[in-house]
């Protein structure tokens, strides 16, 4: 064991204390060689900084706003080409409760219609209700005509003619009767937009469809009847909507010849649809 160094075990004795009061004296256990540290603390407050709150994500859509014919900027891209799908979004914002009731409120001739129609003006109505008319008058027309024949021994062939002539008059009555009309507002000095005119035109075919269909029966009386009905609530529906866009100049006067191209080309298409497809 010589060769191995002896340790020396280290004990802390507490000190002894001659009395009680000696105890209880403050003691101080800084050892006397030990350096203060360094540094110096300030008597001002220290402020606490906060980290930034992270930014809040906006996953709503943007308001809408007024497009230039009317529209409302909802889902689509206003900023987006007129050659670009995302561009036409904004006109076929529109559910389809809102649609029947706007197809419901076209056989009505009231002028409530604009105000319905004014938080949200598209082109999902004005396309579809024509749209429906076309093939509704086909059909109708078809069928009305195979019974004709059937009664009187004859075979019937399609005129598919009659389909393209019907898309022909529909489409123009819809888009191309507003837009002259529209023309007309301006040059009066009328702030009539085109969506309001289209979606009268375009949602006042309405009652021609259930027309097209009663138009089977083969009773001529009856079919003008219903023709003479039909063109009574459309034209009266578009007069009562139209009238308020047409005096926005402030000029009762300048509404005459507006009004005229409404009768006109309402009566027009009641005497197209009677002589083309509800002929006897």
């Amino acid at each position: 064991m010589s060769g191995r160094r002896a340790y020396q075990p280290i004990v802390d004795v507490p000190p002894q204390y001659s009395s009680a009061e000696a105890q209880l004296q403050f003691q101080s256990f800084i050892q006397p060689d030990a350096s203060p540290p360094q540094g110096s603390i300030s008597s001002q407050p220290q402020r606490i900084q906060q980290a930034p709150a992270a930014p809040q994500a906006d996953f709503s859509y943007p308001a809408a706003a007024a497009g230039e014919f009317g529209g409302s900027y909802g889902r689509g891209n206003p900023n987006a080409g007129i050659w670009s799908l995302d561009y036409y979004k904004q006109y076929f914002d529109v559910d389809t409760d809102q649609v029947m009731k706007r197809v419901m409120a076209s056989f009505v001739p009231s002028d409530m219609f604009l105000q319905q129609i004014s938080s949200n003006l598209e082109l999902y109505g004005p396309f579809w209700v024509p749209t429906t008319v076309i093939f509704s008058l086909f059909v109708t027309t078809s069928v009305a005509g195979s019974i004709v024949a059937y009664l009187s021994g004859k075979t019937f062939d399609y005129d598919f003619s009659l389909l393209s002539f019907a898309i022909t008059i529909c489409y123009c009555y819809t888009f191309l009767a507003p837009l002259c009309i529209w023309a007309v507002c301006k040059y009066l000095g009328s702030d009539a937009k085109l969506l309001e005119l289209v979606s009268v035109y375009g949602y006042g075919m309405s009652v021609w469809i259930p027309v097209s269909f009663l138009s089977i029966i083969p009773l001529e009386l009856f079919r003008w009847l219903l023709v003479l009905a039909a063109c009574g609530i459309t034209t009266l529906f578009a007069l009562r909507n139209t009238y308020p866009l047409a005096v926005r100049t402030g000029d009762a006067k300048a509404a005459a010849p507006v009004m005229g191209m409404v009768i006109l080309s309402n009566v027009a298409l009641a005497a197209v649809f009677k002589f083309w497809f509800f002929g006897a």
